[in-house]
């Protein structure tokens, strides 16, 4: 691969990451660490170290990294309904090659799960489920809630 196919790639992927919708996950995040933060603080009366301020830092590059990882699978499990409502989308039109951008997302979600486990076992639990609950929701897109049967 020379520099200017992986320039490409690399420009794709983060299109299709979607970046521009991180921010509800972001904020979403920056509430929840803050608000751990806070607890933390009225409960134990621990202010907040230099290190806390990197570690909040981590997760909340971690989730926008999440809520892009989860575009690229959403695009390569939806691209058959791309090519009709989206056919701009760079793996539609064969700018990203969704082999490579699927194991770049492993990597990165892998990434992901161990630097959460490190910093809490516990918080790998609603990462592995964003990404189940990315799929279900793919795999659920044609099933209504609401089924009536036409009796006439």
């Amino acid at each position: 691969m020379n520099f200017e196919k992986v320039k490409i790639f690399i420009f794709a992927y983060i299109k299709t990451m979607r970046l521009y919708y991180a921010f509800i996950t972001g904020i979403a995040g920056w509430l929840g660490v803050s608000f751990y933060y806070d607890v933390r603080s009225r409960t134990h009366g621990a202010a907040m170290s230099e290190s806390d301020y990197w570690r909040e830092g981590l997760i909340l590059v971690m989730l926008f990294a999440s809520w892009g990882i989860n575009q690229v699978v959403n695009d390569w499990l939806g691209l058959d309904e791309d090519r009709i409502n989206a056919p701009n989308r760079p793996m539609v039109t064969g700018e990203l090659n969704p082999k490579w951008a699927l194991r770049v997302s492993a990597v990165l979600m892998g990434i992901t799960i161990v630097i959460s486990y490190v910093l809490n076992p516990f918080s790998i639990v609603p990462v592995v489920a964003g990404l189940v609950l990315n799929v279900v929701y793919n795999h659920s897109k044609a099933w209504g809630l609401w089924e009536t049967s036409s009796s006439a």
